[in-house]
Formats: structure tokens, C-alpha cells, sequence
């Protein structure tokens, strides 16, 4: 038995050392990689002005995208051209990213930079075991979990703030619509010049980010129908579509479109009314059966008290008597 303990306190003592080494090993070129990367040079000079505006952005964003700028770029080009789930993974990153508003990231350098933070926080927590005394294969699990984990992690979090995005919305969409059609009632001006004071009304909601970003394509240059079906394709929402639609509809047979904003918002009205009631009737079914066990645990008790007063000998019951 002592032999036993002996031969595998030696294992770990071994698998220890192995582990110090290899860290080191590591330290070292990751030292030496850093420099290289650090004092590698940048080529902005030759970036046309939308990219290089947009390296700036995700430089602003990342202080690890810019002291690793070249290596991310390498990866992430490696990543985007690869086939199968990971471009699945790519194409839902670039959608997540355009909702939430980080489109200057390409999926693959922004799946690459959280790769690397995972990394550094791997090594971080892969160390802590052998600090505290445990074995160093938990440092190994613990570290490996980390690496992988953390970039999942990062877009489970992104997509579920991308759904709070598109549901914000939605919800205020009717109203945007009701102000932009009373403002053309009014003659206040253009489809875009009321977009423009709808995104200047509520500047910080969902929906005035999103007719920011309409207005800023039409401002650029881009056609009125080409931003639109841009902010459809963004959302995916079966009431931006009828907008899109609508307005794309109204453009092209030179309708008039205070008369199509109004009707689009009284359409809109009707299915949340709709979609009210049948909650309400779903509502109904499922509380049926829990109101049901309910009144059947009262009618129990109401009966087992009274059961129990008939059945129980005079006076073996407490009587309460007031104060």
C-alpha cells in the first residue's frame, strides 16, 4: 500500500514538473510572439477609408484586437473560409453583430479575439489548481473548459441581447409609425425627414438606433428602398417586413404614403389585439387545471375539519377562548 502511494505521489511530482516546463516553454515564446506581433507593422496607409475607419472602431473596442491586430486578422481570415458548422457559426455571428450594433467586427476576427481572450483566461485559471495544491490535470480540465467555453459563452450573450434588441423594437414600432404618419398629415416633411425626427425623439431606444442607421445609409447615398430592405434583412420581423413592404409598394406606385403609414399601423394594431386574445384563451386552458387541484385541496380541508369535529370525543378538542 505505502508503495502504491509512493509511485503515485512520484506521478504527480513528474506530471508537475512536466506542466512548470511546458508553462515556461510557453511563457517564452508567447514573450517572444508578443514583441513580434507588438512591433509588427500596421499597413493603414493602404486600406481604403470604410475599412480603416472600421479597424479604428474595433481597436476602440478591443484593446487586445489592437496590440494583436495581425494575428487576428490572419485567424479570422482562416475561420471566415472555412466550410461547415464553423461557417454557420460565422454567418450567425455577422447577424448578431449587425443587431446589436457592432457590425464593424467581421464574424471571424470577433470569434478569433474572444478565442484569445479565452486563451489568457485559461492559462489564468489552469494555473490556480496547482497554486491551491491539486492535481494538475484539474488545472489541464479546468483551463481546456475555459478555452473553448468562453467565446460560446460571449455569443450566447450577444444573441440573447440581439432578441431583446429586435422585441424592443417591435414593441415600438406602432408608435414610431403613428408619429411619422401624423407629421406627413401635417405636411412636415419627407419619409426621411421624419425618420429622422422619430430617431431624434427617442434617441436611445431600439427603435430610434434603427432609423438612425436607416437615415445614415440614405444620407450616404444609398436608395430609400435599399436601406429599407437592409433593416428587414437586419430584424427578420414579420412587422418590419409589412413596413418595408409597404412603403417599397407606396414608393413605387406613387401612392400616398401618410395613407399607407396609417393603415400599416392599424393592421399592426389588430394582430397585437389578436394575439392578446388568443394569449388570453391559452391562459384560460392552463390555469384550468392548477385552479382546479386548488379548489380540490380547500373542498379536503373545509371537509377533514368538519370530519374531524364530528368524529373526535366532546371535549378532546382546544377551545379558544379570547383573552
Amino acid at each position: 500500500m505505502g508503495s502504491m502511494v509512493l509511485l503515485v505521489a512520484s506521478v504527480d511530482q513528474r506530471l508537475a514538473l512536466f506542466c512548470l516546463g511546458l508553462s515556461s516553454l510557453a511563457g517564452v515564446l508567447a514573450g517572444w510572439w508578443w514583441v513580434t506581433v507588438l512591433y509588427w507593422p500596421r499597413k493603414d496607409e493602404s486600406l481604403p477609408g470604410i475599412e480603416l475607419n472600421r479597424r479604428k472602431r474595433a481597436r476602440e473596442a478591443s484593446s487586445l484586437f489592437s496590440a494583436m491586430e495581425p494575428v487576428i486578422l490572419m485567424w479570422a481570415d482562416k475561420l471566415e473560409h472555412m466550410p461547415g458548422s464553423t461557417a454557420l457559426t460565422m454567418g450567425k455571428i455577422r447577424r448578431t453583430l449587425d443587431i446589436v450594433g457592432k457590425g464593424y467586427w467581421s464574424p471571424g476576427e470577433w470569434w478569433a479575439v474572444k478565442y484569445v481572450e479565452g486563451i489568457f483566461m485559461g492559462v489564468g485559471v489552469g494555473f490556480f489548481p496547482l497554486v491551491m495544491g491539486a492535481s494538475p490535470l484539474l488545472g489541464i480540465v479546468f483551463g481546456v473548459v475555459v478555452v473553448f467555453g468562453w467565446p460560446r459563452l460571449a455569443l450566447a450573450s450577444e444573441v440573447s441581447n440581439a432578441e431583446k434588441h429586435k422585441k424592443a423594437v417591435v414593441y415600438q414600432l406602432v408608435y414610431g409609425l403613428d408619429l411619422m404618419a401624423l407629421m406627413m398629415e401635417a405636411g412636415a416633411g419627407s419619409f426621411q425627414e421624419c425618420l429622422q425626427a422619430v430617431a431624434m425623439e427617442v434617441p436611445d431606444s431600439a427603435l430610434g438606433q434603427e432609423f438612425s442607421r436607416v437615415d445614415a445609409r440614405m444620407s450616404q447615398g444609398s436608395p430609400q428602398h435599399e436601406a429599407l430592405n437592409e433593416l428587414d434583412e437586419r430584424l427578420l420581423d414579420p412587422d418590419v417586413q409589412s413596413l418595408v413592404l409597404s412603403v417599397n409598394t407606396s414608393e413605387e406606385k406613387g401612392s400616398k404614403l401618410k395613407e399607407t403609414l396609417g393603415n400599416l399601423t392599424e393592421q399592426m394594431r389588430q394582430r397585437r389585439i389578436q394575439w392578446l386574445e388568443k394569449a388570453a384563451e391559452e391562459a384560460k386552458v392552463h390555469i384550468t387545471w392548477p385552479a382546479m387541484c386548488v379548489m380540490f385541496a380547500c373542498l379536503i380541508l373545509i371537509a377533514g375539519s368538519v370530519i374531524l369535529v364530528q368524529v373526535a370525543p366532546s371535549g378532546s378538542l382546544p377551545v379558544y377562548k379570547a383573552p
